[in-house]
């Protein structure tokens, strides 16, 4: 074959130009999903933001239970040796070490965001009508 006939190239032209119709749609698709995705950023960051509050009022009550604990600490240290051996010191020992373990409460991670998604790039190659020669 030499040469295309008129009607391949229409079929060509046709496919062609659904293949262009589909690009813009996903194109438009991908738009619409990039603007969701920065409406869900903006959401994301109001979350960490609420994290970070969460954390730093975890660390303060965390910290302050750990003062609590250590002067728990101190109190029984200064307490007879036959304290010591009593049931009050097992009962202050038991307190104190649930003070402690009250504050052992993990930070919430930040969440991070999403990514928008690229372009989708495609050219169309040329489609020679006769073969050389």
């Amino acid at each position: 074959m030499k040469k295309l006939t008129a009607a391949q190239l229409k079929s060509l032209e046709e496919k062609r130009d659904a293949m262009t119709t589909a690009k813009e749609a996903i194109d438009a698709a991908r738009d619409a999903a990039n603007d969701a995705i920065t409406e869900a950023n903006a959401k994301i960051q109001a979350l960490n933001t609420e994290i970070e509050v969460f954390n730093e009022h975890r660390e303060t009550y965390a910290s302050e239970l750990q003062e609590l604990a250590s002067e728990a600490q101190t109190w029984a240290d200064d307490r007879s040796e036959k304290w010591h051996e009593s049931d009050a010191a097992q009962a202050h020992e038991e307190w104190r070490t649930a003070l402690e373990e009250a504050g052992e409460i993990e930070e919430f991670e930040r969440v991070e965001e999403i990514d928008e998604i690229g372009v989708f790039d495609f050219e169309f190659p040329d489609v020679p009508e006769a073969a050389e020669g």
